[in-house]
């Protein structure tokens, strides 16, 4: 920050952090990544070890959730355009993410793949609705000549959350695992088998006794359970956030042209 504060040129211009949007666009994006990696890194690992999907298949379990996503990307886009309202879209957008962390807090052994690909639909349509606006937000408020600056900035508060949020919902994973593989297990838990084994080698418990796989399986879900508890309030915090996001008049070079938004 120091050297920050003294370059002619610096990278990320501390005055920024004087303007409240550019404030709550950067903590707003930081949640929402940070609230996303919660579903797009544990959710292959519900499918591959508690509904017994290939690796392959569980990549391809969350392309709705992407297209959901891509979908309300586009038409916030195209309604924001019209109307030079953006305000209302991440509000709406985190109350559905809290939401659809809500939902996948309640997936267990014996839901099935199909109310967990809908809940990840949920959330998609609530993350489509907020990272490229806010990314417009910012760009409509600061200065032409740091639209640039300001633009990398949110990105780099994006990369933050992403790489917290592995950290963090892994942590709790982790414990979560310790916590019911015992009690899933007993004496029957097998050596090796942890939080760390299934995250990166998931496709070994399919050589396991069918007992032991089922016994994992609930575990597996009892600690993405808590991992998702602890998403949702994230989520909910994102939305307290944009509650103070300042609506100004859309630039209409700030506006996501048809072209674009498509």
């Amino acid at each position: 920050m120091w050297q920050e504060h003294r370059a002619a040129e610096p990278v990320l211009p501390l005055r920024l952090f004087r303007d409240r949007v550019f404030v709550v666009v950067g903590v707003g994006a930081f949640l929402a990544t940070l609230s996303l990696f919660a579903a797009i890194v544990f959710m292959p690992l519900f499918f591959q070890l508690v509904t017994g999907a290939t690796a392959t298949t569980s990549g391809l379990l969350i392309i709705p959730m992407l297209l959901t996503s891509t979908i309300s990307t586009i038409a916030s886009g195209r309604i924001m355009a019209r109307t030079g309202r953006y305000k209302i879209f991440p509000v709406i957008g985190f109350a559905i993410m809290c939401l659809g962390l809500a939902l996948l807090s309640t997936v267990d052994a014996s839901s099935g793949r199909g109310p967990a690909i809908a809940y990840l639909c949920v959330f998609g349509l609530g993350f489509g609705s907020v990272t490229q606006v806010l990314v417009v937000a910012i760009q409509n408020t600061v200065d032409r000549r740091e639209i640039g600056t300001a633009t990398a900035s949110v990105n780099l508060f994006r990369a933050i959350g992403g790489s917290l949020g592995v950290a963090v919902y892994g942590a709790v994973f982790a414990g979560g695992m310790r916590h019911w593989l015992p009690r899933r297990l007993g004496d029957h838990l097998p050596d090796g088998v942890d939080a760390h084994g299934i995250q990166t080698s998931p496709d070994h418990i399919r050589a396991l006794p069918a007992g032991v796989q089922h016994g994992i399986a609930q575990s597996v879900a009892d600690a993405l359970h808590l991992v998702f508890l602890t998403a949702a309030p994230v989520a909910a915090a994102g939305f307290l956030v944009v509650l103070y996001l300042r609506e100004r008049p859309l630039r209409r070079d700030s506006a996501p042209s048809r072209k674009e938004s498509s």
